[in-house]
């Protein structure tokens, strides 16, 4: 599928550290959030999600458009943006793990769908710390659910 952005939201700045000196335990060191549990994890990722979905704004956080949705509208374009910005109808089908990264929205009797991906920031794999903004590129993509 060619895709095209509908909006790419630059950075706010360069990551600061979280700690002058991380702490260490036998030998090992370790960040504040290696020691997060799952659930805490998940929360910070559906608050990332969120953040992303509702505003088109989060660091290092992109909105993109795929399919023949890169060939509407802006207009049209921003209309399911929107839509999705007001999304509220998780269900266990569509949010097995509660991150809200996936859903389904009908702008003027047209069905589309969106997901959020998480990447690496060098963008050659996926993120191994979705939660941590400061190591994930979190891409938001929208598209006519045909187009799936």
């Amino acid at each position: 599928m060619a895709g095209a952005a509908i909006t790419r939201i630059a950075s706010d700045g360069p990551p600061t550290p979280r700690h002058e000196s991380p702490p260490t335990t036998a030998g090992f060191s370790f960040q504040e959030d290696d020691i997060a549990t799952d659930d805490e994890k998940t929360i910070r990722i559906r608050e990332l999600n969120d953040e992303l979905r509702t505003t088109g704004r989060v660091l290092n956080g992109r909105v993109i458009a795929m399919g023949g949705l890169v060939n509407d509208t802006p207009e049209k374009r921003h209309q399911v943006f929107e839509a999705v910005a007001k999304f509220d109808e998780w269900t266990t089908g569509d949010d097995p793990y509660g991150e809200h990264d996936f859903g389904k929205v009908v702008v003027e009797g047209e069905a589309f769908i969106w997901k959020i991906d998480y990447y690496s920031l060098d963008e050659a794999h996926g993120s191994e710390h979705p939660d941590d903004q400061k190591t994930t590129i979190r891409v938001l993509t929208l598209m006519y659910a045909e187009d799936y």
